[in-house]
């Protein structure tokens, strides 16, 4: 079963920009973004949202995905302005 409050909403940047999604993402119950930084105060008035700021959310994502493989938890560390990702 899919929750959304349980989700995490990837803003990432191609044919389309996934930042333009996050409103209906956020209505639809999305609770969690990874976005870039420089994006951030754009979304102010979601009170409930939990955002993830980096440089690069793409880079985030791959860092993210090298470092889970194999592994379901992961520790998610946002210092550095790429996301750090190792198990956990």
């Amino acid at each position: 079963m899919h929750r959304s409050d349980q989700s995490l909403f990837i803003a990432l940047r191609g044919n389309r920009n996934g930042h333009d999604f996050i409103q209906t993402a956020y209505q639809l119950g999305v609770r969690y973004f990874l976005i870039e930084a420089s994006e951030l105060s754009a979304f102010q008035a979601l009170t409930e949202a939990c955002f993830f700021a980096v440089s690069d959310p793409l880079k985030s994502l791959q860092t993210i995905g090298s470092a889970s493989s194999g592994n379901r938890c992961i520790y998610l560390s946002l210092e550095s302005p790429v996301a750090m990702a190792k198990p956990w």
